[in-house]
Parts: structure tokens; sequence; C-alpha cells
């Protein structure tokens, strides 16, 4: 499920309803903590610590960072202030608005609010977790290339994706002189690389740079290059 699915309204997302993180009590239905807990398990893939006041969400999330500048599907902390010494805590979904539950009005189910920043500590970013080109990847991209894996582009295991690739390119630069036909197509296409239909007609360098480097920010793996396995994104 993606941030946009989650805003909706039911059946698909919770936009309208009150919502209760799974095994919470009953009487916190409709507290904002609920909400992101629940967004944070459904989304981002990941579980928070429940922490009783929403501002201390701040300092107290592992594997986020803090920021100033905000972007879609980062989580929003406020600081208490008067009555409400608890804080708050909200999705930030983009165009100056945030999802949110328990305000404006108090008791509110969750619902999309231009709030305004007086009492923001920041945004909260899951963290970009950097995975390694491995054995399996090796396997893959040779059976890719070649046909068969006969034991091609040992030099890429252990590397960041960006990396290996880079070097997988050199190599396939080298041996495959030749065009990107239908077949190579129909073979990127096979391992998750959707796009490859652009690269038709082109030589092999460029063929690399176009289905792999291009899509590859931050030289984290492809999300779907290795079919049945969660990556990174």
């Amino acid at each position: 499920m993606n941030l946009q699915q989650y805003i909706s309204n039911p059946p698909v997302g919770v936009n309208g309803t009150k919502v209760l993180f799974a095994g919470q009590s009953e009487s916190l239905r409709g507290q904002c903590v609920q909400l992101v807990e629940d967004y944070a398990v459904k989304v981002l893939g990941v579980k928070l610590p429940i922490i009783g006041q929403a501002k201390n969400y701040w300092t107290a999330i592992p594997g986020f960072t803090q920021q100033s500048s905000p972007q879609a599907g980062d989580i929003a902390v406020y600081n208490g202030h008067g009555i409400y010494t608890d804080g708050h805590i909200a999705i930030f979904a983009g165009n100056g608005q945030v999802f949110e539950q328990n305000a404006d009005p108090d008791g509110s189910p969750a619902h999309l609010f231009a709030r305004a920043n007086t009492y923001l500590l920041g945004y909260l970013r899951k963290d970009t977790v950097m995975e390694l080109f491995n054995e399996g990847d090796r396997q893959n991209f040779n059976t890719l290339f070649y046909g068969k894996d006969n034991q091609q582009f040992g030099s890429s295991v252990g590397k960041d994706w960006k990396t290996a690739c880079t070097l997988i390119m050199q190599q396939v630069t080298a041996d495959k002189q030749l065009l990107v036909n239908a077949g190579d197509v129909a073979n990127l296409a096979s391992v998750g690389i959707t796009n490859a239909s652009q690269a038709n007609g082109t030589d092999w360098k460029n063929a690399v740079y176009s289905v792999i480097l291009k899509n590859l920010p931050g030289g984290t793996r492809p999300t779907l290059l290795v079919p049945g396995e969660y990556l990174v994104q």
C-alpha cells in the first residue's frame, strides 16, 4: 500500500474513519498516535515503538532521520502547547497538508488538513537502507545477460548497487556488441525490469544505462529486480 491509497476512502484507505492500531485498547481509537502507528506498518513497513505523548516521537523513533523540509510520507511531529501538553503527530501528505486524526476539531476522524507550522518540531523520514549486491544477484544478472550462470560478474559481489551495475555494464559492453532485440527485452521484463522496451534496438551499453542505472537512485537495489523478494525502494 502506498501513501495515496492509505489516505483514500474505505475499503482501501482510512479517510473518514477513527483508526485504532492493531492490538491497542479500544479506548485509544481515534488518537493521533494510533493513525501514525497504523500508517507506519501498512505503508512504511515498520513497527514503531508505542510512545505515550505524541511530541516524544521526535526523539524516540529508531530508523528515522529528522528533517526540516518535508516530503510526502514523512511523519510530522508537533510540540505541546497550552492545554495540549501531549503535542501532536500526523503524516505529511504534500501540498501543505497533513493526514491526521483527533485534531481540528478534537476527536475528528482521519482527514486531510492544511495545518499551520506554529508548533511544528519537524519531520521524520524513514532511513534508506543501502543493500549490497550479493551472490544471488550475480546469478540473476549472469543468467539475464548470458542465458546461463557461467560465473560472470564476480567483481560486483559485495559492492553497492550502483558500483556493481557499473562493473556489469563495462563487461556487458565488452562482450555484447549487438543491439538489444525483442528477446532481450523479454528476458529483462521476466526479472522485473519493466521499462526494457525503451532499450530495444539500442546498443548494450546504452541499454544497461537506460534500464538499470537510470532507475537506481542512491545505489539502492531496484524494487522489482528479484521476483518474490521485498527490496528497498
